[in-house]
Formats: structure tokens, sequence, C-alpha cells
């Protein structure tokens, strides 16, 4: 079966994540998942969680993809071909839809090898990818507030054509093509995500979205050329507190960078955050 993943159905996908999750999983509607199940009354005992997304390749032009956010098979039913059905049912979805490869990201962790081993028989390549990504508790951010000066702005207040333009001008930006950037400000938590939009211009984003297992996760710190420190602190800080208006305080924040420079910016806010490995994995269609 193919739905969508709405709030209201939301559970029956995440109350299959381990501990650990395995590919994180997206709440926006544009978010499917297949799900196996003998009992159209009980929970699936396998679900496959696909995004189609445009991915830039080395000829610096958009790729139609798949993106591979999380896939599950209950412990008692591995070994039963419901991985395979999941996965042949994915490649029959998108027989028709110009994919030219499926895309999955998946992090070390307890069942790092098990899921990489069922991948690579799939027809899956991987290589070794480093991805700096920091998680903490809202708690935790309580100290970052302090001696910020001025809070940044709510999303909100910024003009959506505003918004629009600047998204498609940071899309076109070689060194953020790589993102994954939705184009409007209502596809971002509108309580949570922050700017700095002063005499009309917009010099700063802070915008954050929230997995289905409820982790709070900022998908971009973008400040004009040159701003200092400070504008980023109003950024993060603002946007944190919040988030704690809404979320309790044992809410986890995961954030995570792709290059040097905004690795040290990260770290001068968490001296403590340290990288994590994730391996890619692509299987062309």
């Amino acid at each position: 079966m193919l739905v969508a993943i709405t709030p209201s159905n939301a559970s029956n996908f995440s109350s299959l994540a381990p501990k650990q999750e395995l590919v994180r999983i997206g709440r926006d509607i544009d978010c499917f998942g297949i799900g196996y199940t003998e009992d159209v009354n009980s929970l699936p005992d396998g679900v496959l969680i696909f995004k189609l997304i445009e991915e830039f390749g080395d000829d610096e032009k958009e790729h139609p993809i798949a993106q591979l956010r999380y896939f599950y098979v209950k412990e008692e039913a591995r070994d039963m071909y419901v991985g395979a059905f999941l996965f042949s049912q994915l490649l029959t979805i998108l027989a028709d839809s110009h994919t030219e490869a499926i895309r999955c990201d998946v992090p070390l962790g307890s069942e790092y090898n098990l899921l990489c081993n069922v991948l690579q028989d799939f027809g899956f390549h991987f290589q070794m990818t480093e991805i700096f990504e920091y998680e903490f508790l809202l708690s935790e951010f309580l100290t970052l507030a302090e001696n910020r000066g001025a809070p940044a702005q709510p999303l909100s207040v910024v003009p959506k054509v505003l918004f629009a333009d600047k998204m498609k001008a940071l899309k076109e930006k070689k060194y953020l093509q790589r993102y994954e950037l939705y184009p409007y400000a209502s596809d971002y938590d509108q309580d949570i995500s922050t700017a700095l939009y002063e005499d009309g211009r917009l010099k700063g984003l802070f915008l954050v979205d929230d997995d289905m297992d409820g982790t709070l996760c900022p998908m971009l710190l973008r400040i004009e050329k040159g701003a200092s420190p400070a504008g980023v602190l109003r950024l993060l800080s603002t946007s944190l507190e919040k988030a704690h208006e809404k979320y309790s305080l044992n809410t986890h924040v995961r954030i995570w960078v792709h290059n040097d420079r905004s690795w040290k910016l990260l770290k001068h806010f968490f001296p403590n955050a340290t990288p994590r490995i994730v391996r890619r994995g692509y299987f062309y269609i």
C-alpha cells in the first residue's frame, strides 16, 4: 500500500523506528511510505519511506532521484522477504517517474552493517561520507541565550516573495546545491524558524523542520557574508527560546553541516560537537 505521511497516520510509521533511526523520516506530505502487513488492522511488519527530489550531479545539472529516508523491518519479520517486497514495490513505483537513482545515507549505529548489507544485496553501491553533526537537548541550549543582544525576528515577518527569491538564489549557489532546501517559508516550522529581517532586507535565516520522531532539525543557517558571530547567535538563541515554548526541554535538536567553514562556526557555539560518519549509497535505475 502506498500512502502519504500525515500527522494522523505518522505514528504508524514512527512506531517501527529502532532507538537509533537508520534513515531519517520527514514529516512533509511529499514523503511517501510503502508498508507491508498481513493484517490491515495491525501496524506494518515493514516500512519504506522515500521522497522524490532533485540532486545536482558532477555536470552541475539537476537530476531526479528518490531519497530513501527510512527502511525498517520488524526483527521477527526478517528473512521473510518483507524487505525485498518493499524494495521491489519502490522500483515499480519509480518505473515511470524518470528517476535516475535512489540515494540512501546510513549513519553508524547498532544496525548499520545490517542495513548496508541488505541494501548492497539489492544493488546499492556505498562510499564513506563525512557529515558533521551535533545532537543535544533543548535544556542544554539555555546558556546560549545570555548576552545575545536584540532577538531575531520570526520567519513569519518576512514577505513571502522575498523569501522565495532568497531561496531561489541560494539554490543557484554551487556550494548549497546539495542541500535539501524547500522553496517556501510554509515548509518550515513557523514558530521556531527565525530571520534577520532589517531595513527591508533579509540578512540572515535559521530554518528549522522537525522529524517524525519529534527531533528538531535545523535545515539552513545562513547570514550575509562578513556578518559577525553575534548575528548567528541572535538567530540560534531566539529560535531555540521559541522552541522552549512549544516543545519539552527533553526534545532533541540535531544540527548537521556539510563543509569546514560551517563546522568551525558550529564549534564556536558547541565546543563538544563531534563529527558523525555516514555511508552514502546509490542504486542506479
